[in-house]
């Protein structure tokens, strides 16, 4: 019985994942900012990064697919990539790739969180919000 529940929840997040990806911009956004984040990075752990990005991120969206249109949600996807990224730096720096630059590390990591978090915000917004004028003592008279 539990094996079964298993197999159902890993089969419900692929099929959420890959109705959460059909809007391709929303990813393509999410790999534009870490490329932005990661500049001072060299080219073989950028790509890393992004595809480090893409499995976590799309996983994520499938996970909470419908999303909520919250700042908390955003930020908590941006949080929720930021250890995969540091954990696939680390191995990289175990393994013996010495390009890895502190400074460039923490600065990328420090973007990447706000950039991702402030992109998908904005992306998930269905409406803008509208505002209310509030009333002055000359209307109500």
């Amino acid at each position: 019985m539990l094996v079964h529940a298993v197999h159902g929840i890993g089969r419900a997040s692929a099929i959420q994942s890959v109705h959460a990806f059909n809007p391709v911009r929303r990813l393509f956004g999410d790999l534009c900012c870490l490329g932005i984040a990661f500049l001072a990075m060299p080219p073989p752990v950028i790509g890393v990064i992004l595809i480090v990005a893409l499995v976590v991120l799309t996983w994520r969206d499938g996970y909470i697919d419908p999303p909520e249109s919250s700042g908390a949600e955003a930020a908590t996807d941006a949080l929720v990539l930021a250890p995969f990224i540091a954990v696939a730096l680390t191995i990289l720096y175990i393994g013996g790739f010495r390009g890895l630059g502190n400074l460039g590390f923490a600065t990328g990591l420090c973007l990447d969180t706000t950039m991702i978090s402030g992109w998908r915000f904005v992306f998930r917004m269905k409406k803008q919000p509208q505002l209310v004028p509030e009333s002055s003592a000359a209307a109500r008279v």
